[in-house]
């Protein structure tokens, strides 16, 4: 990451990726997008912009309001698991990245049997 640039954190939930990139650069735009209001208001609350400009969008991550090509950086941590195409929703990223621009994904990938593997039985990770 370098200074001067505009960052992207698609499913941003409370800010903490926005707060730790806000640490490490300077004179920069940073954009948290989610699409739960909650975690966007969280976010506001707890994250200060000290040496950067700070916005907040809802958005969704498969249909993202900014221009083409108006990021230098976009991330997206542990969330692509929600999104109703996955890693294919990465199209969309690459419409608002700057010719040159980076992507940096992660997220949870559990196999089949993840279940068995982690000793949990598959009527305890039901939700009601």
């Amino acid at each position: 990451m370098r200074d001067e640039c505009n960052v992207l954190d698609v499913a941003c939930g409370v800010g903490g990726t926005i707060g730790s990139i806000d640490n490490r650069i300077s004179h920069s735009t940073l954009f948290g997008c989610d699409v739960d209001e909650a975690a966007l208001h969280l976010a506001a609350s707890g994250t200060i912009g000290r040496r950067n400009r700070i916005a907040w969008v809802r958005a969704d991550a498969v249909d993202l309001p900014f221009a083409r090509e108006s990021f230098d950086l976009v991330v997206s941590i542990e969330a692509m698991m929600h999104f109703p195409r996955g890693w294919s929703s990465c199209a969309r990223v690459r419409r608002v990245l700057r010719p040159g621009g980076s992507f940096v994904g992660s997220d949870l990938m559990l196999s089949a049997d993840a279940h068995e593997r982690l000793g949990v039985s598959r009527e305890s990770r039901r939700t009601t």
